[in-house]
């Protein structure tokens, strides 16, 4: 399992994997809770796998489906969804939009990634 300090260190898909689990959780009116004990996560465990601070494995992502009752299929499929918006909503933004989107998506560019989307043909850092 990959263990990062920060947000901005993971993955699109893992970031948005963890606002699909929390929509998911809203839908359902479940407070967090109730979706970790159903998991037999710990809270801390399920906080920083919804606040994508950690990756979560297999076994964490499928408990926390059966805990929400959504297949892990789907919710991936779903958060390949929103990822793939997030970035497309970058690499569409006019160069002033890219700091706004970073600021405001669960999918945030890191620098490389804006620098390269707003000077494609030179290299960065």
């Amino acid at each position: 399992m990959v263990r990062m300090g920060t947000k901005s260190r993971l993955t699109p898909l893992t970031q948005a994997l963890a606002a699909e689990i929390r929509a998911e959780r809203g839908a359902r009116d479940l407070t967090q809770q109730d979706v970790y004990e159903a998991a037999g996560l710990s809270r801390s465990a399920y906080w920083h796998i919804e606040t994508a601070r950690r990756q979560p494995d297999a076994a964490q992502i499928e408990a926390i489906c059966q805990a929400l009752r959504v297949a892990p299929s789907e919710l991936f499929r779903r958060a390949e969804v929103r990822a793939n918006r997030s970035q497309e909503k970058v690499l569409n933004a006019e160069p002033i939009e890219v700091e706004r989107l970073a600021a405001h998506t669960d999918a945030a560019p890191t620098e490389r990634e804006a620098f390269a989307t707003l000077h494609p043909d030179d290299e960065c850092c």
